[in-house]
């Protein structure tokens, strides 16, 4: 790899789960490319998750007008403009995005002319509406998707082979420079009962449900959040807390370390469920608004509460939000189809053994 060529900007500009992903492109570059040296330009609340990882060389960060933050006042545009301006200036070899949306082409575009490789999926690729696709002739290399494959993570894979990664590009979270892994099977489920969006959701009686069902199986609880979520979840989760159900809700590197030592996590449609893939947890996805095949982790299950639905999938712009029964794709779901799909993963002892 030409001196220039090995250094390449992985551009990371839209939500948690997106930049959770993004950190199987570094491990696949990084294993691969030893040589390489990777830089990120992301939000600056993702900092974090990629402070210690041993394969990034430096990390840009600045807002973008795109993901849950798509529009940006006078002062974070010209600050975007001036870092834009600073990363073309250190003339990258590559730079990389992996969704293929025109304004991340555009971004790419201005700070390597000539090297900025993307994702094209091919017309009638579900994942396309997920995005704002175009400006596509300002990529240097498009790597194709074809119809078949709305999958973020097999794309991501094919992008890293097109670099001339060989590794599997599966995220890795990294703690003190050393990657956070699954303690193993425990007495524990994880549950993250928050998402980005209202009509995600799954109601809280329902969740209280899935509480009692998994103590009768003889099982802990332990409810995730964020530590600005915790006087909620305690009001919400009232009268259950206890000796076998836990709520934590600390900053992001506790919630990682915490996340590794649960048996099974069940999750919405979030970042939770790619923060889990890269600690290796088995997951359990609730979804219905989505289509969960574009953004769900290779090896985790999932519940679509909307098949059957006319509305569904929606791709999160619900119509149903003032129907007499909105957002039934999620309040479909119920607590026992959540524990007997628990019980295919092996996640709960037998109720024999429970009652024992």
């Amino acid at each position: 790899m030409s001196t220039r060529n090995r250094d390449i900007l992985i551009l990371q500009c839209r939500n948690f789960g997106d930049a959770v992903i993004a950190t199987g492109l570094i491990e696949s570059l990084g294993r691969s490319l030893p040589d390489a040296n990777i830089s990120l330009f992301t939000r600056p609340q993702y900092l974090s998750l990629f402070a210690d990882n041993p394969y990034v060389s430096a990390v840009y960060t600045a807002s973008f007008p795109m993901g849950t933050l798509s529009r940006l006042d006078f002062k974070a545009i010209i600050d975007l403009g001036s870092k834009i301006w600073q990363l073309r200036r250190r003339r990258f070899g590559r730079v990389v995005h992996i969704s293929g949306d025109l304004r991340e082409n555009l971004i790419g575009w201005l700070i390597a002319p000539r090297g900025l490789i993307a994702p094209k999926w091919a017309k009638g690729n579900p994942f396309l509406r997920t995005i704002r696709a175009g400006l596509g002739f300002l990529r240097s290399q498009s790597v194709a998707i074809d119809d078949g494959n709305p999958n973020v993570y097999i794309a991501q894979q094919k992008v890293a082979a097109a670099l001339g990664a060989t590794a599997e590009a599966h995220p890795r979270l990294y703690v003190g420079g050393q990657a956070i892994r699954h303690a193993g099977n425990s007495d524990t489920i994880g549950l993250h009962v928050s998402a980005s969006h209202h009509f995600r959701m799954w109601p809280v009686a329902a969740w209280r449900t899935l509480v009692e069902g998994i103590r009768a199986r003889g099982m802990r609880v332990k409810i995730f959040g964020a530590p600005n979520e915790r006087p909620r979840l305690l009001t919400e989760f009232a009268g259950l807390i206890g000796p076998d159900v836990e709520i934590s809700t600390g900053a992001l590197a506790e919630f990682f370390t915490a996340l590794s030592g649960v048996r099974v996590l069940v999750c919405l449609d979030s970042f939770s469920a790619h923060a889990a893939y890269a600690i290796d947890v088995p997951t359990l996805m609730l979804t219905g608004p989505s289509m969960a095949e574009i953004y769900k982790p290779p090896p985790s299950a999932f519940i679509n509460g909307g098949i059957g639905m006319a509305c569904a999938p929606c791709m999160n712009v619900p119509t149903c939000t003032h129907s007499a029964q909105p957002y039934q794709c999620m309040r479909e779901i119920s607590p026992d189809a959540v524990l007997k799909r628990l019980d295919l993963m092996g996640a709960l002892p037998s109720k024999t053994q429970a009652a024992e």
